[in-house]
């Protein structure tokens, strides 16, 4: 059952995600469709290539607004929501804990934004691609 998951989210991802050079030259992944741990996994393997490509410094996530999420009422994202706790952990686990060292650049930038679409709804997130995320990744620079 696994198996046909993997292979569903994997077909979903390449239908929303068609171009090799918008996700690594551009950084752009479109995660709709996809289910929270799957989006997570995306975002955790593709980052640190996005990274590697080094023609974006940051990554464009898209999530959508969840306009078509079921649940108690429409409208309910499952994803962005999800999808920006683990951001903020991650920042805090990148920074050391939270501590946030003065007097380094890149510790003193936010990790992430909120990216809102021109209808004026939050459906993404614009990840800065910096050396300390990477190092926490264990990828080189």
């Amino acid at each position: 059952m696994k198996a046909r998951h993997r292979a569903a989210a994997l077909a979903i991802f390449a239908s929303r995600n068609p171009s090799e050079k918008k996700i690594y030259e551009e950084g752009v992944l479109d995660l709709h469709g996809l289910h929270v741990a799957e989006a997570t996994e995306a975002v955790e393997e593709l980052l640190p290539d996005i990274y590697a490509c080094g023609k974006a410094g940051e990554a464009t996530l898209i999530t959508g607004t969840g306009k078509h999420s079921g649940g108690v009422s429409h409208y309910q994202a499952r994803l962005f929501p999800a999808l920006e706790a683990y951001l903020r952990e991650l920042e805090e686990e990148v920074k050391g804990g939270g501590k946030g060292r003065k007097g380094e650049r890149e510790s003193e930038r936010g990790l992430f934004e909120r990216v809102v679409d021109p209808q004026g709804y939050e459906g993404g997130f614009r990840v800065r691609l910096s050396r300390e995320l990477m190092e926490y990744w264990g990828v080189g620079s």
